[in-house]
């Protein structure tokens, strides 16, 4: 199978920046573009006027400051990407995403910052893993 675009969930973890590196070699080899995606969260629905939009403004900022990191990974390869930040529920931003832009394949660590979460709530990855309708990628 050849892909086309592939999606890497990023979060800053070092599980991310080894499914980021093993994205990278995989779009290098099949020609496809990579795209990094980071998903701060969501707002409040508590939060609401100016305050929301501080809140917005600081969350988009985090990502990309998050995000800035793994451009370096791509930086100077012959690797096509881009970088998104979406608000909203990370493992349902992520399932979107592939859906709505023709993603191929995505690819995530095994775990991601919060060790503790994963394990009381479920990780994001096995979110994505058990709602999403193209093939998935776990990197360890």
């Amino acid at each position: 199978m050849l892909f086309k675009k592939i999606l890497v969930g990023v979060d800053g973890s070092r599980h991310a920046e080894k499914a980021a590196q093993y994205a990278r070699g995989l779009a290098r080899t099949q020609g496809a573009e990579l795209v990094l995606l980071f998903c701060p969260g969501n707002v409040p629905g508590l939060i609401g006027g100016a305050a929301r939009e501080q809140v917005v403004k600081a969350l988009d900022e985090e990502g990309r400051r998050v995000v800035a990191g793994y451009k370096d990974l791509c930086a100077g390869t012959d690797v096509r990407y881009s970088v998104e930040v979406r608000l909203g529920d990370p493992a349902g931003a992520i399932v979107r995403y592939a859906g709505e832009n023709g993603v191929d394949l995505i690819v995530m660590g095994s775990r991601g910052l919060s060790e503790i979460e994963g394990l009381l709530l479920g990780s994001v990855t096995h979110h994505v893993l058990h709602r999403c309708a193209v093939p998935v990628l776990i990197v360890r």
